[in-house]
């Protein structure tokens, strides 16, 4: 009952965006929150409450506009045989709406009569709050997301092979584990490696948080990602793709 999409080690999979945009879940907030306005006013002995038929125009915007789509995603998921919170929601809520529905018809049409029995507001609010949940936690898949780009793309995309003596720029998943690298000052380590020429200092603060270079020499290690600050360095590849410790990092 789900979509899919192909994924690949250089296209992880990515978090689908909310299906509830902010104004969505304002709106649901602006049409539920006066319907538990005689709830907050009980306390201080206002005993009101509205009309049935407005509770309903209230309602059933959010109900059946705004909640559409856990009513989608709950037919979804039966038509998979499966059940998901969607689905609950959805039955709850409309039996919630159907029940106030029917009371309504069967109210005294008298001016005195209250509709204290109807469940507008109960369907009407756990749509909203679901939405709400569930639009932030949307936006914070999104800002991990966001996160993760910033790392992916600290990865070069291109390499200086050193090949039978000669350099060569191959694209990063030409490269294989063994090959040299040639990396210069200002330019970032496409793979992980051991450095076997050259002196440098490299920026690891991706990995580490730690603010300045540090000191890196032959037989050192090296992280695919990290600057290299100062002078030219040659790296032989240990690992590369999806193996690297930054793309684990981001796995």
């Amino acid at each position: 009952g789900y979509e899919a999409s192909v994924v690949t080690p250089e296209a992880p999979p990515v978090p689908r965006k909310s299906h509830d945009p902010g104004w969505k879940v304002a709106l649901a907030a602006a049409l539920s929150l006066p319907l538990v306005g005689p709830m907050l006013t009980a306390p201080l002995g206002w005993d009101w409450m509205w009309p049935a038929w407005v509770q309903c125009v209230l309602a059933s915007p959010v109900q059946f506009w705004l909640g559409w789509r856990f009513y989608k995603a709950g037919a979804a998921a039966l038509r998979a045989r499966e059940g998901n919170m969607d689905l609950l929601v959805a039955l709850g809520t409309s039996a919630a709406w159907i029940l106030s529905v029917v009371l309504w018809w069967r109210t005294p049409a008298e001016p005195s009569a209250h509709p204290h029995h109807l469940y507008f507001e109960s369907a009407a609010m756990v749509i909203t709050l679901v939405m709400f949940g569930k639009w932030m936690e949307a936006r914070a898949k999104q800002q991990t997301l966001s996160a993760l780009e910033s790392l992916r793309s600290l990865r070069p995309e291109m390499a200086r092979v050193r090949r039978d003596g000669l350099e060569l720029e191959l694209a990063l998943s030409r490269v294989r584990v063994g090959d040299e690298v040639v990396i210069r000052p200002g330019e970032r380590i496409p793979t992980d490696g051991v450095i076997v020429e050259g002196r440098t200092h490299v920026d690891e603060s991706l990995l580490t948080g730690e603010s300045l270079p540090v000191a890196r020499e032959p037989g050192a290690r090296v992280v695919g990602g990290a600057l290299n600050a100062e002078g030219l360095i040659v790296v032989a590849t240990t690992a590369v793709g999806a193996e690297t410790q930054l793309a684990r990092i981001v796995r």
